[in-house]
């Protein structure tokens, strides 16, 4: 099933999710293969309950609770009729709330890498790649001359030469977009600019 420009519709560019919802994702290799799965396409849950070899009910928890912490959103993908699974965003930032500030916490978060849409999500010190990361992929060049080139635009001197890179890179785009947009804790903050660049690259694939 292809990601549909009706499908992208639902993804925000960027969520910002408590700290609750990181930890409910990282103690679940299921979930974490869930979300790994939906960050390439669409899924029903027969279908991710046929990809992943477990029953229909077990999946059907791990998506309740996935929905709940606000990591994917169910959708009817209106060219097929059928009800998929999709992620709410591309970049997901951690936050706590402390003395009734949002104050977002430098090292967590999680991001679906736009080319080949690998998962990359760090929590308390790891780093969770899901299949192979864009260092270890066919279109491993072409990540880095993105990245290259969002780097320069955005003058961020960082190496491009592994995963921490890649995840310092997409953060300081999701913060510099998000501006302002960080005095209430928001679920999630659909971006206008950050979105059509990712709408861009995930129509492309």
């Amino acid at each position: 099933m292809s990601i549909t420009l009706e499908i992208t519709n639902y993804i925000n560019a960027i969520a910002v999710l408590p700290q609750q919802s990181f930890q409910t994702l990282s103690t679940s290799i299921e979930r974490v293969a869930i979300l790994s799965a939906l960050a390439k396409t669409p899924l029903t849950l027969t279908e991710l309950s046929e990809l992943l070899s477990l029953s229909k009910s077990s999946v059907y928890r791990h998506l309740k609770r996935l929905q709940m912490c606000g990591w994917i959103t169910q959708i009817k993908d209106k060219s097929t009729k059928k009800l998929v699974y999709v992620p709410t965003a591309l970049i997901y930032l951690c936050y706590n709330v402390e003395d009734n500030k949002l104050i977002i916490l430098n090292d967590i978060i999680c991001i679906i890498v736009p080319h080949c849409r690998a998962l990359l999500f760090k929590f308390q010190n790891k780093v969770i790649k899901s299949d192979k990361c864009p260092y270890e992929c066919e279109r491993r060049s072409e990540c880095l001359r993105e990245l290259r080139k969002l780097a320069k635009k955005l003058n961020i001197d960082y190496p491009l030469d592994d995963v921490e890179s890649i995840i310092l890179i997409y953060k300081t785009v999701a913060l510099r977009e998000l501006g302002s947009q960080m005095s209430t804790p928001l679920l999630t903050i659909p971006v206008n600019r950050t979105r059509l660049l990712y709408r861009e690259l995930l129509t492309a694939i």
